[in-house]
């Protein structure tokens, strides 16, 4: 399966993408770069928000003009803006795209906090995880929502916001999630799964009460849900730690 490819051949790193500077100019800038990744999503629209969740409207070397971009086809994205621009409390949003593993649609939307980048605002990572942080955080802090999703999956603090393109076992994790939020089909697909993740809890054995919680009485989609969690927690992976 494309799955069983992309764990195959999982590799880290972000290039740059294309940025909305207008063109060349002398006058300083400063860029935000990262990676739409489930794995690499291509041509997705990435939007830079302000604390308000609006798209700011003063990006490119003059700060006269919209913060989107699309990411290119290995996901990458960077967005131009003058140099000294506030970005605190901003956060970033992809939608749609192309996964460039399985040549699928996104449906869904991703979502990143940048706060915790601040003073260098680089290889920002969109995804599945990233999306279930930022919600996390509406209700915790960083080292708490970085705790619950660490202990609920069962992987290191330490991968929790990086590339699923960059460990087996989080590419696994970030597919499934997308699965799921996918079947959900609403703006607030990441939000609905993040309330159901405790940190006393954990997905290999919590799995049937998310998907029970989240599509009620589908036992159908439940069940086709679930037995694809299986084969792909099953997929052998190399190691990548």
């Amino acid at each position: 399966s494309a799955l069983v490819v992309s764990l195959a051949v999982i590799a880290a790193g972000c290039s740059s993408g294309d940025d909305n500077s207008g063109g060349s100019s002398a006058a300083p800038v400063m860029t935000i770069t990262g990676k739409v990744s489930d794995p690499a999503v291509e041509g997705a629209k990435v939007e830079l928000l302000d604390s308000s969740k609006n798209i700011y409207g003063k990006c490119g070397v003059n700060g006269n003009s919209l913060c989107n971009v699309w990411s290119k086809s290995d996901g990458s994205f960077t967005i131009t803006l003058p140099l000294g621009t506030d970005v605190s409390n901003f956060s970033l949003k992809s939608t749609g795209g192309t996964d460039t593993a399985y040549g699928t649609e996104i449906t869904v939307s991703y979502t990143a906090d940048i706060n915790n980048y601040a003073g260098n605002y680089s290889n920002i990572i969109l995804s599945p995880v990233s999306s279930l942080y930022t919600n996390l955080l509406s209700s915790s802090n960083h080292d708490n929502a970085i705790t619950t999703l660490s202990s609920y999956f069962g992987i290191n603090k330490n991968i929790v916001l990086l590339d699923p393109e960059s460990n087996a076992d989080l590419l696994k994790i970030s597919y499934i999630i997308n699965q799921i939020a996918s079947n959900i089909g609403t703006d607030d697909a990441f939000s609905k799964i993040a309330a159901l993740i405790k940190p006393t809890s954990q997905f290999t054995t919590d799995i049937d009460n998310m998907l029970s919680s989240l599509f009620q009485a589908d036992t159908a989609l439940q069940s086709s849900l679930k037995e694809m969690y299986t084969t792909v927690a099953g997929i052998q992976s190399p190691d990548v730690y």
